[in-house]
């Protein structure tokens, strides 16, 4: 019994070190791409292709850009982006501010309807063209 308290122990605590990894690897790639993003510059004027730059940047790639009203207080335009990271790709957000201040965030519950969009977007771009990096 004793060996198998500790064999269950062991096994959950290897699969809390797995997504601790896996969470510092998101972690790292959002950070580089928002890097991308800052050395790409992109304003209202150039949004799209100042993204498309950073995505590429990191190996990822552009999806979509929408207007932000709405979507996020003082959010100016925002993009989704498939970065190549784990078996299927992390999805994430350019979001440029009215001040033109740009940042990358991780879906969250603020963006939950466009994130399921986003999803969606990203299955049918695998299915159809299957041009995503990474993507199985």
């Amino acid at each position: 019994m004793e060996q198998a308290t500790r064999a269950f122990s062991a096994g959950h605590e290897r699969a809390a070190i797995a997504r601790g990894r896996a969470a510092h690897t998101i972690e790292l790639e959002l950070l580089a791409f928002e890097m991308a993003l800052d050395a790409a510059h992109p304003s209202a004027a150039n949004f799209r292709d100042g993204v498309t730059k950073a995505a590429e940047a990191v190996d990822g790639a552009f999806l979509f850009d929408l207007p932000g009203s709405g979507l996020m207080p003082g959010c100016e335009r925002i993009a989704a982006v498939h970065l190549p990271i784990a078996p299927h790709g992390q999805l994430a957000f350019a979001v440029l501010s009215r001040d033109d201040q740009i940042s990358a965030v991780l879906p969250n519950a603020q963006l939950e309807d466009l994130t399921r969009f986003a999803r969606a977007f990203m299955e049918l771009h695998e299915n159809l063209v299957g041009l995503l990096p990474n993507a199985n």
